[in-house]
């Protein structure tokens, strides 16, 4: 890909997850601070169950941008993608209709009556929101995407203010606001994609490609599932055996501890159909290259919770414990950030997905006994937190340990070094904590940094400054 290409989407990707980021600052800070416990927990349950829904496309989407990732958006089939449309609509209006009703017969619980319908709905408007999104990202109209997601997020943090200034409390008057900008969004990326729809092919034609896309997106589609219930077993755990509260807590841990996952999530949109594009002799350099650079960083980032925690437990008394709780958790976001920009973008392009998946199904039932042994058994909630980032830890060393035999480099001793770097951050988060704990991780992280400072050095002049120095030896 043209570099200034990539520049560009590269700026327009990181601007509009920017203002994702700050979305997301507002909703963490501010629905916490105006919301009741409960109903703050019944909005995660709501956010918790809208997440899966992304996967009701059973695999289509995946395959769609696993196949076509890197197309021009002018050469694409736009009869054969208008009634690709037409049959997502008609397969998300009927399983939208199926939940509905089987929630109205089996579910008795009042809140989670609502939560089920809601996401029906919410979900499907998703699902084909997310066929235009995919599109626009597989044919690097990355700026038409960035459109798409900033006006979401605008009229998003438009609602949270407006529920904040009207006085609501309700967690299901938020739902409503939600809706609306979810019918709003998808709306503007129809308009937006206006001219894919350019009638309708035959129905042996779209159903013959429907079925490629499933069968090559089913296991990228299940991966990613499984990556979500590596947590979510754990989460679905705490919701079970305490308070909707409790629950809320343990969501509002685990959304601080994500927030720079929005800006990683930028850079491997944009990195996905450009590396499709590359010369598959240069992945392994790029890799490491990749990797000495984010690695430091995300490090250094640590720090940051050292700060935060203070303005935070001042802005929300109400939930001191789960901001202490960050302290271990906030380590997660290192092997989380690493894990979707480097380990799965490399994976998704060497069309790896069964090893994804494979990988994932094994963390899923590590996550699935520890929250036997510590939400069940000993029904410790600091146990189930450790437990989340222990799975995060050993689900991306496992994954970058296979890649790297795939791809001939040698990342043992980086591993080692950076989960040592982990837990010196958390004994100093969590065991001695405040300002003594910050200088300390300040000094041992200063320490790193100085020691791979060659590395460092070399990866930012190659990556950053597009030096053309002569590749060192890793």
């Amino acid at each position: 890909m043209n570099k200034a290409i990539l520049k560009r989407n590269l700026s327009f990707s990181v601007g509009s997850n920017a203002i994702s980021l700050l979305v997301s600052a507002l909703m963490i800070f501010i629905l916490p601070k105006i919301m009741l416990p409960d109903d703050y927990g019944g909005w995660q349950l709501y956010l918790f169950y809208f997440y899966y829904t992304g996967f009701f496309h059973f695999g289509w989407l995946d395959g769609m941008y696993l196949r076509y990732g890197g197309s021009n958006y002018e050469d694409l089939n736009k009869t054969l993608y208008g009634t690709q449309i037409a049959c997502l609509i008609g397969l998300e209006s009927l399983l939208a209709i199926c939940i509905i009703i089987g929630t109205y017969i089996y579910i008795t619980e009042p809140n989670l009556k609502f939560v089920l319908t809601a996401v029906s709905i919410t979900g499907t408007l998703n699902v084909l929101r997310s066929f235009y999104t995919f599109v626009l990202q597989m044919t690097n109209r990355i700026s038409e995407y960035a459109k798409i997601t900033v006006v979401e997020r605008i009229l998003f943090a438009f609602a949270i203010c407006t529920f904040a200034i009207s006085g609501l409390t309700y967690f299901e008057q938020l739902v409503y606001l939600d809706v609306l900008v979810k019918i709003i969004a998808l709306s503007y990326a129809v308009w937006v994609c206006r001219d894919l729809f350019q009638g309708l092919c035959s129905v042996a034609a779209v159903f013959s490609e429907i079925k490629s896309n499933i069968l090559v997106g089913v296991n990228l589609m299940f991966a990613n599932i499984a990556s979500m219930l590596i947590v979510g077993i754990l989460r679905f755990s705490v919701s079970r055996q305490w308070s909707l509260a409790v629950f809320g807590e343990i969501s509002l841990t685990l959304a601080l501890s994500s927030l720079l996952m929005v800006f990683i999530n930028a850079i491997s949109i944009v990195l996905f159909p450009a590396l499709r594009t590359v010369d598959k002799a240069r992945l392994a350099d790029l890799y490491m290259k990749g990797r000495n650079l984010l690695m430091p960083i995300l490090l250094a980032g640590l720090i940051l919770y050292f700060p935060l925690s203070v303005v935070l437990k001042m802005w929300l008394p109400k939930y001191v414990d789960s901001i202490s709780w960050m302290a271990i958790l906030f380590p997660a976001c290192v092997y989380e950030c690493k894990m979707q920009m480097l380990i799965n973008t490399y994976l998704k392009c060497l069309r790896q997905e069964r090893l994804m998946l494979n990988v994932n199904l094994a963390a899923v039932f590590a996550s699935a006994v520890l929250a036997l042994i510590t939400a069940y058994w000993l029904h410790n909630l600091t146990l189930i937190v450790l437990a989340m980032v222990t799975v995060f830890a050993i689900r991306s060393s496992v994954a970058e340990y296979c890649l790297s035999k795939i791809l001939k480099v040698d990342v043992g001793k980086y591993l080692l070094v950076e989960s040592l770097m982990v837990v010196v951050f958390i004994v100093c988060a969590w065991a001695i904590g405040d300002a003594l704990g910050a200088l300390l991780y300040s000094f041992i992280g200063g320490m790193y940094c100085w020691l791979n400072r060659d590395r460092i050095k070399h990866a930012y002049e190659c990556i950053v400054c597009k030096s053309n120095k002569k590749t060192y030896e890793r």
